[in-house]
């Protein structure tokens, strides 16, 4: 764990308890998740960091899972069913498998289960009580929203409604960003499936 200024030094921000978050050091070598200003990213406010960071002390204040109880376990369990039910494997991963977005067309309604539930991941019910999966759930979440970004960003609607493509055109007008778009949607494809198999295990 690091120690990250939720209000920048370079904006006077304080070296203060009250003015920090605990955050890996990934997610602290990724900062565009957590400057407001920056153009990609969650763009968490000040308020909305100082509220996860307050939920997770209290969290870790009640014994958070380094001994858990067997009420906790089963809360789990229900949350753990409920993710499944949400987000299951087939048909979503089944129809990511193998996808290429080199200008072919996809179908978004096998993707909906993960949109639908990065948006509505921050409901306490979604929650584990257990840090190791919650923490996993957060990595499923964050790696869902970046590939949820890419798809709105460089993709258009191709002939009808519910199917996307990166325009094909670009392959011969702008060929750079055809071939980093594609890259940068396949990369994060391949992230939210290693997401969601690391949850499981969790």
């Amino acid at each position: 764990m690091e120690c990250h200024h939720i209000v920048p030094e370079e904006a006077d921000g304080e070296d203060t308890f009250e003015n920090c978050i605990p955050v890996c050091f990934d997610c602290h070598a990724d900062m565009r998740s957590y400057d407001f200003k920056h153009p990609k990213g969650n763009k968490y406010t000040e308020s909305e960091l100082r509220l996860h960071r307050d939920r997770w002390y209290e969290k870790v204040a009640a014994g958070g899972g380094l001994a858990p109880r067997p009420e906790h376990v089963e809360v789990d369990k229900e949350v753990f069913a409920e993710f499944q039910r949400v987000v299951p494997y087939f048909p979503t991963f089944d129809y990511l498998k193998g996808r290429n977005f080199a200008g072919f067309a996809f179908e978004t309604a096998p993707l909906d289960p993960l949109f639908k539930y990065a948006h509505y991941s921050d409901r306490p019910e979604y929650e584990f009580l257990d840090p190791e999966p919650e923490s996993a759930r957060a990595a499923f979440v964050d790696a869902v929203r970046r590939f949820s970004v890419g798809i709105g960003q460089n993709t258009w609607t191709a002939g009808r409604v519910g199917v996307q493509t990166v325009p094909p055109e670009w392959e011969e007008t702008q060929p750079e960003r055809f071939y980093r778009v594609v890259k940068e949607l396949h990369e994060a494809v391949d992230g939210v499936e290693a997401a969601y198999r690391a949850l499981i295990r969790a």
